[in-house]
């Protein structure tokens, strides 16, 4: 959907009423028989007088909370299945009681079971991964993929402020990368660092400042002063991190990002379920936001990201020496960031909260039959009932 159709979905005119029907903490284990009770009374009254169901079921829900959802489906109330895999999934507790074991593995398929049965009775099923998309795809007949959106339109860095410092005088700055991820062993940032060192050692011009925190940060300082790079290579306090704060001072990290030229990312492994995780995703985003194109490994999950939306440079992964070499070259040709700048801006307007929740609503109405009616309005008055 190019970004000028956001405008066609219009919530007020559809005069959509949104219910919340429960808050829990999807990973909350002390919900009581009682408490569980209450809420599926609550839903099922509300349920009555509602147009639509949105059954949101996250991975390391409660199953009783799944399975309170199963208790209310009702044929005659159009339902709506959406299913998060942004919420972590609760691990057993480490010990050798076999019975712990079997407990979880067990608490696993009743969620998966539940999950199942919604899955089949819904009109339209929305799945945040394509992993799970794929788990239940056999389960349901509507199914859409809708990653969960980081971005709003309004965080986006103006095209003017973009083209202007793409229109800088490149020859005589360095070519400014930035990281903004965990400083974790499998992000790969030791493997940038010692890009950045072969390549200024072939003469370019480059530099790399890291935003983040972790477990690898010592280690990464020790390799910087090492290497001789602490003019060139910079660590940094962590920029406002949108797997935190999803949604709050997301122009004050653009406005930072705008300082530089293209992001690099560097994930090791070849496991797509680690490779990248969700705050390295989130970082791509914020990027985008500014304008920045990926410079990143060769990985599954990056190439994809990468050549759908023609925003970055791929580099060979865990080959240090191919990876400098390119860098290099692209520090002595900076028109090659140009286009791929413009794309990323672009992508995060494609991907934005609010053209991902109005393409949200319009599969809704579609899916969803509704009586035909004399008023100019395009959708007679819905109740969502979310649990």
């Amino acid at each position: 959907m190019p970004p000028s159709s956001v405008e066609r979905f219009n919530a007020a005119a559809e005069d959509i009423c949104l219910i919340p029907a429960f808050n829990a903490n999807a990973c909350d284990q002390s919900s009581t028989t009682k408490e569980l009770q209450s809420w599926v009374k609550t839903v099922a009254d509300l349920g009555r007088n509602c147009s639509v169901l949105q059954a949101q079921i996250d991975e390391g829900m409660d199953p009783n909370f799944a399975n309170g959802f199963c208790q209310v489906l009702d044929e005659s109330i159009p339902t709506v299945f959406l299913h998060s895999t942004a919420a972590p999934v609760v691990q057993p507790l480490p010990s050798k009681s076999r019975f712990r074991h079997h407990h979880f593995r067990f608490r696993r398929h009743r969620l998966f079971r539940d999950c199942v049965k919604v899955a089949r009775h819904a009109d339209l099923s929305l799945f945040d991964s394509e992993q799970s998309m794929r788990q239940y795809t056999g389960f349901t007949r509507n199914a859409k993929l809708f990653p969960a959106p980081v971005i709003s339109t309004a965080d986006v860095l103006d095209e003017a402020s973009l083209r202007k410092r793409l229109s800088g005088d490149s020859l005589i700055s360095s070519l400014r990368l930035v990281s903004s991820i965990p400083l974790e062993r499998q992000n790969g940032l030791g493997h940038a660092i010692a890009i950045i060192r072969q390549a200024r050692s072939n003469g370019a011009n480059v530099t790399l400042d890291i935003y983040g925190d972790g477990l690898q940060k010592s280690e990464l300082q020790y390799q910087i002063a090492k290497l001789g790079l602490t003019n060139s290579v910079r660590l940094n306090a962590p920029l406002q991190n949108l797997a935190e704060d999803r949604y709050a001072n997301n122009q004050q990290v653009v406005a930072r990002l705008n300082d530089y030229d293209a992001m690099l990312i560097t994930p090791l492994g070849s496991d797509p379920k680690t490779e990248t995780t969700a705050k390295v995703f989130n970082a791509i985003w914020q990027g985008y936001a500014a304008g920045l194109p990926i410079i990143g490994f060769d990985q599954p999950s990056i190439r994809q990201q990468l050549v759908r939306n023609k925003t970055g440079i791929l580099l060979p992964c865990g080959d240090i020496t191919a990876a400098a070499m390119r860098i290099a070259e692209l520090d002595l040709q900076r028109g090659q960031l140009h286009d791929i700048s413009l794309n990323a801006r672009r992508a995060a307007i494609d991907q934005s909260m609010e053209t991902w929740y109005s393409r949200r609503a319009e599969w809704t109405c579609e899916a969803i039959p509704r009586p035909h009616t004399a008023s100019k309005s395009p959708c007679p008055t819905a109740r969502l009932v979310s649990a």
